[in-house]
């Protein structure tokens, strides 16, 4: 990211077709990727920072804030079990 995203005369700043390549990188670093773009699903795993929030648009959403932490980046299974949207994690 720093070798390829920087604003210097060797890179290519501003074109980050339309948001795609920004978001696309937001999704990776944070972990979590749509499954499908018109549905909201999406795979969980574990992400590249030990705590993430996400401020929420409560025209859509009732909370302010989704937040989560990693308390256990060493276990693949600490999710499983845990509950999301009211259904339980596998």
């Amino acid at each position: 990211m720093e070798q390829h995203f920087v604003n210097t005369p060797h890179d290519i700043p501003g074109n980050d077709d339309t948001g795609a390549m920004s978001s696309c990188l937001v999704f990776s670093m944070m972990d979590i990727y749509p499954i499908t773009p018109r549905d909201m699903n999406f795979a969980i795993t574990f992400p590249s920072f030990e705590e993430i929030s996400i401020s929420l648009n409560q025209d859509y959403y009732k909370g302010k804030l989704f937040k989560f932490t990693i308390y256990f980046r060493f276990n693949p299974y600490s999710l499983s079990g845990k509950e999301l949207n009211l259904k339980t994690i596998l």
